[in-house]
């Protein structure tokens, strides 16, 4: 429904309604002609609300959802890689955010809680120095203040 009401809005502006494809982005992943590929700052905004409930679930002591966040992250940051060759984000991942990333995964199998805030603050710091390598730092993370979900239990019982 929604989608109707733009593509009929779009149209009546005069709007071209363009498909982000893999044939726009030189060098990107080989997929169908047609087949959406999600923007680089929707990616990122994935990964900076699993970056929120990493945060919540470690906090709460909830290490299956942490591990579940922190591999929705890295598996972001591999979409990233995937879909948007063109940049070095390879280089970056490594450099900034590899190592914080290992931390983490140690520090939730060993449930440190003391660790995992220290590995976590780590890796909140390789995002910002990777924005600023990118350009975009503008673009500051920063521990979450609040729950971005308020329906979803991140303590266990």
């Amino acid at each position: 429904m929604k989608l109707a009401a733009l593509v009929i809005c779009t149209a009546i502006a005069g709007i071209p309604i363009t498909a982000y494809t893999a044939e726009a982005q030189p060098g990107a992943a080989k997929v169908s002609a047609g087949n959406y590929i999600p923007h680089r700052g929707e990616i990122m905004e994935l990964i900076q609300k699993r970056h929120s409930k990493l945060w919540f679930a470690g906090n709460a002591k909830n290490w299956d959802l942490a591990n579940y966040e922190l591999d929705e992250i890295k598996e972001g940051l591999g979409d990233l890689i995937k879909y948007h060759p063109g940049v070095d984000y390879d280089v970056q991942i490594v450099e900034y955010v590899n190592h914080p990333i290992n931390s983490l995964y140690k520090a939730i199998e060993s449930r440190n809680i003391v660790e995992f805030k220290k590995s976590f603050d780590s890796l909140t710091s390789g995002c910002n120095a990777c924005h600023q390598e990118a350009e975009r730092g503008f673009i500051k993370i920063k521990r979450p203040g609040t729950l971005p979900y308020s329906n979803q239990e991140f303590t266990i019982k």
